[in-house]
């Protein structure tokens, strides 16, 4: 039965002293850092790396439960974040890159405006696509190369692919490439990532645009689902046990990143992190 909201602000040194009661182990030495946390991180924010541990109804926490843990936790899943950022941002510009070059070559340099080539749906079709062109073009208008367009060129109305791809997002190739009607365009796309089944690329292309969603928006990624299910690449025994974990999101930047010929350090960045803080342990990736 639902209740009125009743519960009274409090003081970050009183939400700290409160966690102490409740069991939180706080060294004197490191009282003075919790409590910057609980200024400048903030409790609630904090509780979403303590919940699988409080007892529900009693609020406790486990015997011998140390702020250090927490600490790390949140510390890790912050640089995580950074890491996905930095790695989505290679396997983007390579997609949007293979994306524009192969479409470009096969219907135009502004292929986006024949809708013959789509199979629209409600969700994403040609007149959404190009509507969001033109608004991501409003916000982008003192860019040079906008600028350069629109100066030197009045037809068609929007400048050439290549030009496009510096401005929409993710999410608007995951979308495109979803409602392609050609299935070999489609094939010859993926090809290009070594996946030869469209409908996997399409999944793990829309899972990492979730991902990156997460991580941009200072969203929890340690032990926290993604609530995306990429599907299964049987054809190279790629089965996923936990699909909505970040282990999971990990193999698939793992595959991305493995077949872009260009450097990244994703693995060893992550291992680095396991190593920097030592109180958080692999299984956390596969948890939520």
């Amino acid at each position: 039965m639902k209740k009125p909201y009743d519960k009274e602000p409090l003081t970050p040194k009183a939400l700290l002293d409160k966690y102490i009661r409740n069991g939180l182990i706080v060294a004197d030495r490191q009282y003075d850092v919790a409590l910057a946390y609980f200024h400048f991180v903030g409790a609630y924010r904090l509780k979403g790396y303590l919940h699988h541990y409080i007892h529900p109804e009693s609020k406790s926490f486990p015997e011998s439960f140390d702020f250090e843990y927490l600490r790390q936790q949140y510390e890790f899943d912050r640089e995580l974040r950074g890491l996905i950022i930095n790695a989505i941002d290679r396997i983007e510009v390579a997609i949007r890159t293979v994306m524009s070059n192969s479409l470009s070559l096969r219907y135009g340099a502004h292929w986006f405006l024949n809708d013959s080539i789509f199979n629209n749906t409600r969700e994403w079709n040609h007149e959404k696509l190009t509507y969001k062109i033109r608004e991501d073009l409003k916000n982008a208008q003192k860019r040079t190369f906008v600028q350069h367009y629109y100066k030197h060129y009045d037809q068609p109305e929007l400048p050439p692919s290549w030009a496009v791809s510096e401005i929409v997002s993710f999410g608007f190739w995951s979308k495109t490439y979803s409602i392609l009607k050609d299935p070999t365009v489609k094939k010859a796309i993926s090809m290009k990532f070594d996946i030869d089944q469209p409908e996997v690329f399409r999944s793990w292309i829309h899972s990492l645009t979730v991902l990156r969603n997460h991580a941009a928006h200072h969203a929890q990624i340690l032990r926290s689902p993604i609530r995306v299910k990429p599907s299964n690449y049987k054809r190279k025994k790629i089965h996923f046990q936990n699909p909505e974990s970040f282990a999971t999101m990990k193999l698939i930047v793992e595959y991305y990143l493995d077949h872009i010929p260009l450097p990244n350090n994703w693995s060893s960045d992550i291992d680095c992190l396991f190593t920097k803080y030592n109180l958080v342990h692999r299984n956390e990736l596969n948890r939520y």
